[in-house]
């Protein structure tokens, strides 16, 4: 009966830790864009920042079932593929 009683305490648990797993992921994934952006402004090179912009708006976002991880991956892409040539 009293894992029956504590059922509720961990699954709100584990809903707390998860959320708070993405709202580090997705902190890190904005940091790591902000860094980026600031990085290739200062370069002065419009076209490496205007790819980059491309790159920043193809990441794979879709509100609440977005995948934190898929975006990790898609923005490591994003930045070795920007500073290369168009």
């Amino acid at each position: 009966m009293a894992i029956l009683g504590a059922a509720p305490f961990f699954m709100a648990l584990g809903v707390f830790l998860g959320t708070f797993n993405n709202n580090i992921c997705f902190s890190d994934v904005v940091q790591s864009v902000a860094e980026t952006s600031a990085t290739y402004a200062k370069q002065g090179d419009t076209k490496v920042f205007a790819a980059w912009a491309e790159k920043i708006e193809a990441l794979p976002l879709y509100g609440y079932e977005t995948d934190c991880s898929a975006v990790e991956k898609a923005l490591e892409v994003a930045k070795r593929g920007a500073s290369e040539r168009p």
